[in-house]
């Protein structure tokens, strides 16, 4: 499963569903999207919230959480 695919199914699935979506993936496949592409299609798929499970650079943590900000995406607190 990429994640294109796992946001595809998603978009498909979200009209018949009414609980929160939060989307679980790695840095990695963010990053090669790249960030703002990410939460952009993460938003358009009806995503509501990212956790990204391993450790990131500062500046891509800080670049992911703004562009999921922007594309009116967050990331859940936790703790």
């Amino acid at each position: 499963m990429t994640l294109r695919k796992a946001l595809d199914m998603i978009a498909r699935l979200r009209p018949a569903l009414r609980a929160p979506i939060v989307l679980f993936t790695y840095a990695n496949p963010v990053v090669r999207m790249e960030a703002r592409s990410f939460a952009r299609a993460a938003a358009d798929a009806g995503v509501d919230g990212v956790l990204i499970l391993d450790r990131t650079t500062r500046d891509q943590r800080k670049q992911a959480m703004r562009a999921l900000r922007e594309a009116g995406t967050g990331s859940p607190p936790l703790g």
